[in-house]
């Protein structure tokens, strides 16, 4: 089953300008949205019973260019098994989106680090021309960062100046930072604010990042009174790799087919290390298995190859492997490795199970030991049943059934 939904002709038809995100409180799963011409397709979610309404939440759709604020034509929303409506509403009214909102004006946008792949500060001094709301009628700042920036864990640390707020924390939602004050209201004539969003790590591409975007919004109206925009001015940074790059699978996706090993994966050198280095992964995920871990390359050494396991019932998405090198030189010889993005599949390949083969059985004797193997061994344990099919021989088994423990490529 999916959910589609319709969005009116009043919307581009691409949606979104980034990737769509897609949630849902009531779901489970790893929802997925897929964009065609107006349309979202949402799949990924498992099947169970509802007993209260669904909210699904899409981030990132670009909102009509209008020059006045009537109201948009119809959505449509409808659960489909295949081609078949399930249940749907197909008369859902439109909305009514506000004109564009006033100008934020960036002073200055600055990172603690200009090397790709570390942990930074950043700092943003802007200007609003419209004043923020103080946060007791609802006034609130946010800041997204741009899809260049993997924000996979933020603890929330930030600062802001002690005339808007003396006390401040932050929180993540998705790519999006909301800034949690107790200010008065803010108007321009009071001087520009200088937000610090702490421990983020720096994209995973050299080059000019896309642009970050503040926006001052009023959330008992649910309206963006101002906002920075690109094109007037513009909030971005540029970085650069710190040393030679080792890549991780040619730096492409690794598709983890769930409940065994992944075939090797190479973590490659343009040449022969100059230092031992060791190079441990992280991917915030207990069931998660990688081995070895962690893992060496030795001086002189060009690669160095490892495997990924993951349970049957891990959620069909995207997880990350955060690597940490130990061992380089002060001044460091090897850039920090990319992010290795584990896409969770079931049913995406098929793993083999084979048997040694014999040549002959000695009459009125015995084989040697068979072994029975697989190239990509089992997350659990893996329980193979043995027989005969020729049912007329008078050949019979010294075992009907095997089990292959967690990681075994073969038993006998």
């Amino acid at each position: 089953m999916y959910f589609l939904i319709r969005f009116p002709s009043d919307y581009d038809p691409q949606l979104f300008k980034y990737d769509p995100v897609v949630e849902s409180s009531q779901l489970t799963g790893a929802l997925v949205g897929t964009v065609m011409s107006r349309q979202i397709i949402i799949t990924g979610f498992k099947t169970m019973t509802v007993t209260e309404p669904i909210t699904l939440r899409l981030w990132g759709v670009v909102n009509p260019n209008k020059v006045d604020i009537t109201r948009t034509g119809t959505f449509s929303l409808a659960l489909m098994q295949d081609d078949d409506v399930i249940e749907g509403n197909f008369a859902i009214p439109g909305i009514i989106p506000y004109l564009a909102p006033e100008s934020i004006q960036f002073s200055a946008v600055s990172s603690t680090t200009s090397y790709s792949r570390y942990s930074s500060d950043y700092t943003f001094t802007f200007s609003s021309e419209k004043a923020i709301p103080a946060s007791g009628l609802g006034g609130q700042l946010f800041v997204d960062f741009p899809p260049d920036y993997l924000i996979d864990s933020y603890d929330g640390g930030c600062d802001i100046n002690e005339d808007f707020s003396f006390f401040v924390n932050c929180y993540l939602d998705n790519n999006r930072v909301f800034v949690n004050a107790s200010n008065s209201q803010w108007t321009e004539t009071m001087g520009s604010l200088t937000l610090e969003i702490d421990g983020i790590r720096t994209p995973d591409d050299d080059g000019e990042a896309l642009n970050f975007i503040i926006f001052n919004y009023d959330s008992s109206d649910k309206r963006i009174l101002s906002r920075t925009y690109s094109t007037l001015n513009s909030g971005s940074l540029t970085y650069t790799y710190d040393g030679i790059l080792i890549s991780v699978n040619n730096d492409e996706p690794v598709d983890v087919e769930v409940g065994t090993y992944t075939d090797l994966i190479t973590i490659k050198l343009p040449s022969a290390s100059e230092q031992t280095l060791t190079l441990t992964p992280n991917t915030l995920n207990s069931t998660i298995t990688i081995t070895p871990f962690p893992l060496t390359i030795q001086l002189g050494e060009t690669e160095v190859t490892f495997r990924v396991a993951a349970p049957r019932d891990i959620l069909l998405k995207s997880f990350y492997i955060t690597w940490s090198k130990t061992g380089d030189s002060l001044v460091p010889t090897y850039a920090n490795l990319r992010r290795t993005n584990l896409r969770m599949r079931s049913g995406y390949v098929s793993r083999v199970v084979a048997y040694e083969s014999m040549e002959y059985i000695p009459a009125g004797g015995i084989t040697f030991p068979l072994l029975v193997s697989t190239p990509n061994p089992p997350y659990t344990e893996l329980l193979v049943t043995l027989s005969i099919l020729n049912g007329d021989t008078l050949a019979t088994l010294s075992k009907t059934q095997l089990t292959f423990a967690k990681g075994d490529f073969s038993v006998n």
